[in-house]
């Protein structure tokens, strides 16, 4: 078993309004560094971060997880907060013990309470954060508006990291054409695979580099 010195742990939030894909963001990333085998669902209740019997009843997180994940020569300990208000406590638990957020973001319900939650609590616990937009492969989700959003409540300068995504529990990605043939459906699942991989990398090098 690895010991890691405290130069090499980083604590790292994840933040957002309720349902806007969190967890699921969590199983991605367990997934791209080899912890698990297959990525869980919030919906069948199989996910490694919502394990207690009513987070896994009512499909949404109730108390933080701490989910650490090995990359490359850092240890990432992975703070999976609840996102509704009336756990909130866990939530400023999590932020307290943070070296950096990132911020979840739905592209189809856009900017959110939680959202503006998570901002007020990364300026209170002056916090570095980037933005992570979800939900990127459903028809009424716009990356550009939220985007727009994010600058018109905090000014462009505030804005340096912006991830676009995917959606994590289906792998698909950001923009992909529809064709037909078993050819084609294998080139676009090496396509979706592609994009996932490379977004999970850019957050956990950027975490890494905190």
């Amino acid at each position: 078993m690895n010991v890691y010195t405290t130069d090499r742990i980083r604590n790292v939030v994840l933040l957002g309004h309720g349902g806007c894909g969190k967890t699921s963001l969590v199983e991605a990333m367990a997934y791209l560094a080899g912890m698990t085998s297959r990525m869980g669902k919030v919906e069948d209740g199989n996910t490694i971060s919502d394990y207690d019997k009513e987070e896994m009843k009512r499909h949404f997180s109730i108390n933080t997880s701490v989910v650490p994940i090995i990359w490359e020569d850092t240890k990432i300990n992975i703070l999976d907060t609840p996102g509704y208000f009336d756990f909130v406590g866990e939530t400023e638990e999590a932020v307290s013990a943070a070296d950096a957020a990132i911020i979840v973001v739905s592209g189809k319900a856009g900017i959110e309470v939680g959202t503006r939650k998570a901002w007020e609590l990364c300026e209170q616990y002056k916090l570095p954060r980037m933005v992570f937009v979800t939900d990127m492969d459903i028809d009424e989700a716009s990356y550009r508006q939220v985007v727009q959003d994010l600058q018109e409540l905090y000014g462009k300068r505030s804005l340096r990291s912006i991830f676009r995504s995917v959606r994590t529990s289906s792998l698909s990605a950001t923009s992909t054409c529809c064709s037909s043939g078993r050819s084609a459906g294998r080139r676009t699942a090496r396509l979706r695979r592609r994009t996932f991989r490379i977004i999970q990398r850019r957050i956990l090098a950027s975490a890494e580099r905190l």
